[in-house]
């Protein structure tokens, strides 16, 4: 078996564990932080000011989520149902 058929089968197998892994978590994100910032790009081309106030409202309340669970998270991760509700 050549080398570089070993190194292909190490790296296909862990992109699958990743994918298996952290991959409904990575897309959910991507679709969380990546379509928003596209449209708060798209409207600052623009210059749409009621637009501009949706997406910073977006971001304020999406920020203070994240700090919410990022801190919170050490307390009520105990409670049960938590993970299926976050």
């Amino acid at each position: 078996i050549s080398g570089s058929f070993i190194i292909t089968g190490l790296t296909i197998l862990f992109f699958l564990l990743f994918l298996l892994n952290s991959g409904p978590f990575f897309l959910l994100y991507s679709g969380v932080v990546l379509y928003p910032a596209y449209q708060s790009f798209k409207c600052l081309e623009e210059e749409n000011k009621e637009n501009a106030f949706k997406w910073i409202k977006y971001w304020i309340v999406f920020s203070g989520f994240h700090a919410a669970e990022h801190f919170g998270d050490r307390f009520i991760f105990w409670l049960p149902g938590y993970q299926i509700l976050k």
